[in-house]
């Protein structure tokens, strides 16, 4: 019997099996969005997060479902180009901090997450909230906090510079109204993300070092993820593709690393499909 359970789950959560899923994802994606760009960002973001969690042993176990579980969500909500965007900074920022986790004084790296945060902040305010997120997820020393305000400056003093920004676009974007209405799609992308996070939290604590620090930033990111389309409700669609990004690493996590978890990546998917159709 457990033999059994064990094929069909190497069955559910193979590459082959989850890349096909992904594929099917990206097609749904495409007849919703329209757009390559859309397309592209997510495909680079999926691949980024399996080549991640393996090269960064964020747990054990397959890395495939990622991949599909993000498309799949995605194609469910049908994102804007901004909110790609932010997931895209977002997921390239988390690699960036895995990489100076040991060096704290690193200043470059942080420089650099910050000069992509600032140059997002100039269209819209969702970015400036990532840039907050980042520093509650992982605490800097006093140099990485002056590097972080630099990185997020340069952009708006470049641009303002040189004349291609106007300063007074910065008012509009951030004296717009901050409250309104949160529809379902973000309330469902949420619910998954915070639940599965939630049930990850105490086996990711019991990690290695390297592997907990990582886990535990990821499931900050998922927190803040989470508020942010709270704090900011009238622009809440621009945090799909984050929180559907996050919620499809906790359910990965979980599929692979607990009994029965294959059962989740199902329903999860499953749920991203019956959710496409219905506001197809």
């Amino acid at each position: 019997m457990r033999d059994r359970e064990s094929r069909f789950k190497s069955l559910i959560l193979g590459q082959g099996l989850s890349l096909a899923t992904a594929l099917a994802g990206l097609i749904m994606l495409w007849s919703r969005h329209d757009s390559w760009i859309a397309m592209a960002l997510a495909a680079a973001i999926s691949a980024l997060m399996v080549y991640e969690i393996r090269a960064r042993a964020l747990y054990k176990g397959p890395n495939f479902p990622f991949a599909g579980l993000f498309m799949l969500m995605l194609a469910a909500i049908t994102p804007g180009i901004t909110g790609m965007l932010l997931a895209t900074v977002a997921a390239g920022a988390m690699t960036l901090l895995f990489l100076c986790f040991s060096r704290p004084g690193e200043t470059r790296t942080i420089f650099l997450i910050y000069l992509f945060c600032g140059l997002g902040a100039l269209g819209s305010r969702s970015f400036a909230l990532l840039a907050v997120a980042l520093i509650l997820v992982r605490a800097f020393s006093m140099r990485g906090l002056v590097a972080a305000m630099l990185g997020m400056l340069t952009p708006a003093i470049i641009a303002v510079g040189f004349g291609v920004y106007d300063p007074r676009s910065i008012v509009d974007i951030y004296a717009a109204p901050w409250i309104a209405g949160i529809d379902a799609p973000t309330m469902m992308a949420g619910a998954t993300a915070l639940l599965f996070g939630l049930a990850m939290f105490l086996p990711s604590y019991g990690y290695p070092a390297k592997a907990r620090a990582r886990n535990m930033a990821i499931l900050g990111l998922t927190a803040c993820a989470v508020a942010m389309p709270m704090a900011d409700s009238a622009n809440s669609f621009n945090y799909l593709p984050l929180v559907s990004l996050c919620a499809a690493y906790n359910v990965s996590h979980l599929a692979a690393t607990r009994r029965l978890g294959w059962f989740w990546a199902i329903a999860v998917g499953a749920a991203a499909v019956l959710f496409y159709s219905m506001y197809r």
